[in-house]
């Protein structure tokens, strides 16, 4: 998602949220026998960026709501293991720019599996991998503003823990797009976390770092052409993103949780949003 890493998901990630005590976080929190249920609502502003002509620019709109149910269990490799359901409504905005509407704002729906486990999960280090598929989603493809939506994704997680209070976290996830509507793409982030529980007994931390995302592919909007690209020479999309990204998870007690994250674009194009903003709640049972 330009901007959606997370949203990306999956993307994703720092908007998947993580045990508030955990010093290192794997891809999906959870024991063995837990289930996990959240509740999470995105919204994507800042700017549409559908061609290189600054005149096509407009304003970006899209509010996803997504429930989630995860439930983690016990294999003969790796451990950690987890199933996830998650089911997602979204709006996406009017596309209007120079006085001509190109689309009406469009609702759309997705449901998405996801499989994942932790290969390795020490105290100080995990490396998880996640592997989901989207068999059903329904909206308006040929929108240019629009929900990451991958038929099918693939990311690795690595959490290493510096001291008591500080990690690190990479995440590295291969989104494959959507038929020829939506490119495939590459997102990498890197995060450094501090738990907040020694320094102010919170249950709680923060994670902070720099993300880069970019399209394997590229395609062509042949309205945004007609209207603002030179006759014979059509704008490819082929995005190249790369920003900032922070979080803010807390522990609520009873195993409830809570999560905020933001995400901004400082540079690139092609972009369906540049900001993102990300609400989470989530029980553990």
């Amino acid at each position: 998602m330009p901007i959606y890493l997370f949203a990306v998901v999956a993307m994703f990630s720092i908007f998947v949220s993580t045990e508030a005590r955990a010093l290192v976080s794997s891809q999906a929190q959870g024991n063995e026998g837990d289930w996990k249920v959240e509740l999470r609502t995105t919204l994507e502003r800042g700017k549409v960026e559908p061609n290189e002509n600054t005149a096509s620019f407009q304003k970006a709109k899209i509010d996803i709501y997504e429930a989630s149910a995860a439930r983690f269990f016990g294999a003969g490799f790796g451990s950690r293991h987890f199933a996830k359901l998650q089911l997602r409504a979204f709006e996406s905005g009017r596309e209007e720019a120079a006085g001509r509407l190109f689309h009406e704002k469009d609702r759309g729906q997705a449901i998405s599996l996801t499989y994942g486990f932790d290969l390795v999960h020490e105290l100080r280090y995990s490396l998880g991998i996640y592997a989901s598929v989207t068999p059903f989603a329904s909206f308006n493809k040929a929108k240019f503003s629009q929900p990451r939506i991958d038929l099918a994704s693939l990311g690795f997680q690595l959490g290493v823990g510096l001291s008591d209070s500080f990690s690190m976290e990479t995440l590295l996830h291969f989104g494959l797009g959507y038929a020829r509507q939506q490119n495939s793409y590459l997102a990498f982030s890197q995060v450094v976390g501090w738990n907040l529980e020694q320094a102010t007994g919170l249950p709680a931390n923060i994670k902070l770092g720099p993300y880069l995302e970019m399209d394997l592919q590229e395609r062509y909007d042949d309205k945004y052409d007609a209207a603002f690209s030179p006759t014979g020479r059509p704008d490819r999309i082929r995005a190249v993103k790369f920003g900032l990204l922070g979080a803010f998870n807390v522990g609520l007690g009873n195993d409830w949780y809570a999560s905020l994250a933001y995400v901004q674009k400082i540079g690139g194009y092609d972009a369906p949003a540049t900001n993102a903003t990300s609400l989470g709640l989530g029980r553990k049972f």
